[in-house]
């Protein structure tokens, strides 16, 4: 017995997660993330409205729909690309003047 989640925005902080990426899916007990119905008119909607990536359950193909497909199998998963690489600068590695 899964849940369906859908959510868009993610309810992370947006310097997180980019807003352009949507989640779809059913998230399993044992945090395996499954396949929904109408998963192709999901996504085609989704593009429509503006996003450009889509994480989506692994092992479907799906065609051309100017949507860019991350396919994964579990929730660590999803997390990890929901959440884009983002660049450390010298500042970030400098230690707040609380932690001296």
């Amino acid at each position: 017995m899964g849940k369906n989640i859908y959510f868009s925005p993610c309810p992370l902080p947006p310097a997180l997660v980019d807003p352009a990426t949507v989640l779809i899916g059913e998230v399993g007990l044992g945090g395996q993330v499954r396949s929904v119905s109408q998963m192709e008119l999901r996504l085609k909607e989704a593009a429509k409205l503006g996003f450009k990536r889509a994480i989506v359950p692994k092992g479907t193909k799906f065609p051309d729909l100017n949507i860019e497909i991350l396919p994964v199998s579990k929730v660590i998963d999803a997390i990890i690309a929901a959440i884009p690489h983002q660049e450390l600068t010298e500042e970030d590695l400098e230690p707040d003047e609380e932690d001296e």
